[in-house]
Formats: structure tokens, sequence, C-alpha cells
């Protein structure tokens, strides 16, 4: 059996075919069950996606100052060395 996009089993065989008539399982409350299940499945992928995605942005965020605060050090350095030549001119 297949399931659908829409929450109905498609079946694959002719046992498949006869399971899912004998047994009724495209009846609509199985249908909405299904559709709530995949639909529950599908958020706590995203939401596992989007956590993820907010440890990355954190850990860029964190990349992002330490590079601020390096290149801050690099200017200072740099106006201490151009004082210094000024100095000696």
């Amino acid at each position: 059996m297949l399931s659908l996009a829409d929450g109905t089993l498609y079946p694959l065989s002719p046992c498949g075919t006869f399971t899912i008539r004998r047994l009724r399982l495209n009846r609509p409350p199985l249908v909405a069950y299904r559709l709530r299940a995949m639909r529950k499945r599908e958020d706590a992928r995203l939401l596992a996606e989007l956590r993820q995605l907010m440890q990355l942005q954190e850990q860029l965020q964190q990349q992002h100052a330490h590079l601020l605060r390096e290149q801050q050090a690099l200017l200072e350095q740099q106006r201490d060395l151009l004082t210094t030549l000024l100095n000696l001119l």
C-alpha cells in the first residue's frame, strides 16, 4: 500500500486492493487521522529545521562579533603604526 498526499491509501497489489476495501481503510475518519499525522510530522520536521537554522545563525553572529573585534584591533595597530611613521617624519 502507498500512502498518498491526500491521506488515502493506494493499493499496490490485488491483495492490497482487497485489504483496503475489506477493512475500509480509506473511510473519512481514517483519512483525516492520517492527514493530521502527516501534518504533525511535517510540523515537527520544520521545527527541528528551524532550531538548527537558529543555532547556525547564533554561531554566525558569534563569528561576526569575533571578526569585528579582530578588525578593531587591526585598525588600532594600523593607527599606531601610522602615528609612529608620522612622528618619524
